[in-house]
């Protein structure tokens, strides 16, 4: 996963300010004239809002998974243990 949270916060971010700023209103007109569309600053905004919480969410459970499974490949490698599904089945069995 070559993507982390901080770049995708960084471009949401970047998008966030550039749709925010007065001057992109003109655009937003031009956009909708062309379109035939109604889409308000707001609108866009709100949509911005929502999703960067939700994508910012993902991004650090796909993190922590990736740092998950690697921690088990080591432990699978140093343990010399080829199958994944039979290692994790006796690390639960150790736990329970």
């Amino acid at each position: 996963m070559a993507v982390n949270s901080g770049g995708v916060y960084f471009i949401l971010f970047g998008v966030y300010s550039f749709v925010s700023d007065p001057n992109s209103a003109i655009l937003l007109d031009i956009v909708n004239e062309l379109f035939f569309t109604n889409i308000t600053h707001e609108q866009i905004l709100e949509f911005i809002e929502t999703w960067k919480t939700h994508l910012l969410s993902l991004m650090a459970s796909g993190q922590t998974f990736m740092m998950w499974y690697q921690s088990i490949r080591v432990k699978m490698r140093n343990a010399d243990k080829e199958g994944f599904v039979k290692f994790i089945n006796e690390e639960i069995g150790n736990i329970i």
